[in-house]
């Protein structure tokens, strides 16, 4: 997860991993609930369920390496080997017993929370918790 404040924005980055074991279908995601906190206050909840970007195969490091360019967490010259090294990668991630999902929520100062009054600053006061939830029952809270 990542957390990038420019003088517009703040952005907010994460991925996860469900251990579905192969079986999406029943064990899989079922929900993903984003709450935003500014000053340990809860002030928005968004079911970001269908924003899920799923990742999946041998694309799953190709796709997590360009996300972090996007989302500014990475210079665009560093390379897919020490990205890799970065973020701790290993080949077993890869397997079919989990399914990868990843997400970017961006905040516009000028736009979204106008009560706040946002800027670089203030945006630092800002967290997230992300709710998951699977088929099975299963819940955790990421905080």
């Amino acid at each position: 997860m990542g957390t990038v404040r420019s003088d517009k924005q703040v952005e907010f980055n994460f991925s996860f991993s469900v251990n579905d074991f192969g079986m999406e279908d029943e064990s899989g995601l079922e929900s993903a609930m984003l709450e935003i906190l500014y000053n340990n206050e809860v002030i928005d909840r968004i079911d970001i369920t269908n924003s899920l970007m799923k990742v999946t195969g041998d694309n799953e490091l190709q796709a997590r390496y360009n996300l972090a360019i996007a989302s500014g967490e990475i210079d665009p010259g560093l390379s897919l080997e020490d990205f890799m090294k970065y973020i701790g990668f290993e080949p077993e991630e890869n397997s079919n017993s989990s399914t990868r999902y990843t997400y970017i929520h961006r905040i516009n100062y000028n736009t979204d929370y106008p009560e706040l009054q946002l800027n670089k600053d203030k945006a630092g006061d800002m967290r997230f918790n992300v709710v998951i939830t699977c088929r099975d029952g299963y819940r955790f809270a990421w905080e």
